[in-house]
């Protein structure tokens, strides 16, 4: 898979399976200047948003995304928003992921971070 650093989501990514298929897409590619190169891998992709506030650091939920619904986005593995599925992570993994994430906007708050 190669996905363009910037760009309109799924529109600037590209599942090359062979040199027929990079020549297929080799302008858009080759144009975009900074490319990423990933490998081909079955991975459930989340989120997790974190506020940084004076008083402490409000974290939400483990959220699936959303990626590839013909119906939300026109492009092939386009992003088009992050879904709340409590049940897609154990619980185990979903409290780590919560306190990690805490733990990071506690420290950038104790730096003093505004932003």
């Amino acid at each position: 898979m190669l996905q363009s650093a910037f760009g309109d989501s799924g529109h600037t990514t590209f599942f090359i399976k062979s040199e027929a298929d990079f020549r297929k897409h080799e302008h858009e590619i080759v144009d975009e200047g900074e490319i990423k190169i990933m490998k081909r891998i079955d991975c459930r992709g989340s989120a997790i948003e974190g506020c940084v506030t004076r008083e402490g650091t409000i974290v939400g939920p483990l959220m699936t995304e959303l990626v590839g619904f013909k119906e939300l986005t026109p492009y092939r593995g386009g992003w088009c928003g992050n879904e709340i599925f409590a049940t897609a992570f154990p619980p185990k993994v979903r409290q780590k992921a919560r306190d990690l994430t805490f733990k990071f906007g506690e420290q950038l708050r104790k730096e003093g971070y505004h932003g």
